[in-house]
C-alpha cells in the first residue's frame, strides 16, 4: 500500500506542468544562481555550505530523496521527495528575483500531492523574514543552525593555548596508533566505506543513542564520489587500522579558495582519531590553496562543541522551517 501511495505522488510530480525530474545536467543552471565564484564579495565573506551543486546531489538526490525543480527562465526552486511511508517534501532556498514570491504557489501544489507541511531549507535571516511576512503562509517549527567558517592558515603548527586541546588529542593518537594508513576513496575502496559507514551508524544507535538515521547520502557520496575525487574540486581521504576502514573525510569545494565539509566520520572509540582525520584532511586542502572551510551545521550540542574547538574564524544562522498554505 506504501509503496503504491508512493508510486502515485511520483507520478504526480512527473506530470504536473510546473515542475520537471532534477537531474546532473541542471549542474550549469544551478550554477548560474549561485554567486560564490570569490570567497569575498564586496569585502563580505562569503561561503556558503550550499554553494555547489554537489550539496544539491547529495542532499536533493541520492538515497531515500529524489529530487525534483520548478524553474520559469527567471527562478528556480528545488523539491526533495522524501520517499518514506510518510511521503514529505523538502525545499531549498527560493533562487530568483520573485521566487519568494512563488512559493505559495509551490506549497499549494504539494499540499495537493501529499497532505504533509513541506520543509523548507538553507534560509538566511532575509528570506526567513520574507517567508513569515507572507500572508498566503503559515509558518511553524523554525529551527536555527550554526555553521562555522575555518581559516586554514591557523593549521600550520597548531600552536598557541587555543589549539592546546586538538593538539593533545592528535599526539595521544600518533602515541597510541603509530600504524594508521591514509589512502584516497576509490572504486577499489568505496564498499569498504559503505560498510564502514553502517558499522558507525549501528554502533552510535545501539550504543550510545545517537539518533542519526540518513546516512543514505554518505553511502551515495562513497560510491558516487570514488570515481570523481581528483582532489581538485573533489577530496576524499580514506583512513585504516590494521587494514580495517576506521574513517572517512570528503569534501567539496565552493569558490576558487573556499570548500565544504561534506561528511566526516570516524571510530569514536580510537580518542583523537576525529581531531587527527580532520587536522589531515585540512592540510591536504590548504596545500591544494583552499583558504577557507565551511564545515556544516551544528544539530547537536555535542557536535556544536566539537566543532568550536577548531577555533571557527566566524559562523553563520541558517533557518528551516515548515510551511503550509493558510
Amino acid at each position: 500500500m506504501a509503496s503504491a501511495y508512493l508510486d502515485n505522488i511520483i507520478a504526480q510530480l512527473e506530470n504536473n506542468q510546473y515542475l520537471s525530474p532534477l537531474t546532473d545536467k541542471d549542474e550549469k543552471l544551478y550554477r548560474t544562481y549561485i554567486t560564490a565564484q570569490d570567497t569575498y564579495i564586496e569585502n563580505k565573506l562569503n561561503i556558503n555550505f550550499e554553494d555547489s551543486f554537489e550539496y544539491i546531489r547529495m542532499y536533493f538526490n541520492s538515497g531515500r530523496y529524489q529530487g525534483f525543480k520548478y524553474f520559469d527562465e527567471e527562478n528556480l526552486i528545488i523539491i526533495a521527495l522524501e520517499k518514506k511511508k510518510k511521503p514529505r517534501f523538502k525545499l531549498f532556498k527560493p533562487l530568483g528575483p520573485s521566487a519568494l514570491e512563488i512559493i505559495p504557489k509551490i506549497t499549494e501544489t504539494l499540499a495537493s500531492i501529499s497532505k504533509y507541511p513541506v520543509q523548507i531549507v538553507c534560509l538566511d535571516n532575509e528570506s526567513l523574514s520574507a517567508i513569515k511576512k507572507n500572508d498566503q503562509l503559515k509558518v511553524k517549527n523554525i529551527k536555527e543552525f550554526n555553521y562555522y567558517i575555518y581559516d586554514l592558515s591557523q593549521l600550520r603548527d597548531l600552536s598557541g593555548n587555543k589549539w592546546k586541546n586538538v593538539r593533545q588529542k592528535i599526539a595521544n593518537f600518533n602515541k597510541n596508533y603509530p600504524k594508521l594508513k591514509t589512502e584516497k576513496l576509490s572504486p577499489d575502496n568505496y564498499r569498504q566505506v559503505i560498510h564502514f559507514i553502517g558499522a558507525w551508524r549501528r554502533y552510535l544507535l545501539n550504543k550510545r543513542n545517537f539518533s542519526y538515521s540518513n546516512l543514505e547520502k554518505n553511502k551515495f557520496a562513497a560510491e558516487y564520489y570514488s570515481t570523481k575525487n581528483d582532489f581538485k574540486n573533489i577530496w576524499s581521504v580514506v583512513f585504516r587500522l590494521a587494514g580495517r576502514v576506521v574513517a572517512f573525510q570528503l569534501l567539496y569545494r565552493l569558490g576558487k579558495d573556499s570548500a565544504a565539509h561534506a561528511i566526516g566520520l570516524a571510530d569514536t572509540d580510537l580518542k583523537g582519531l576525529s581531531e587527527f582525520t580532520q587536522v589531515h584532511i585540512w592540510k591536504e586542502l590548504a596545500h591544494a590553496g583552499i583558504k577557507y572551510i565551511n564545515d556544516g551545521p551544528s544539530w547537536r550540542p555535542g557536535l556544536d562543541r566539537y566543532k568550536r574547538k577548531f577555533n571557527p574564524m566566524a559562523e553563520q544562522q541558517i533557518f528551516e522551517c515548515k510551511i503550509s498554505c493558510e
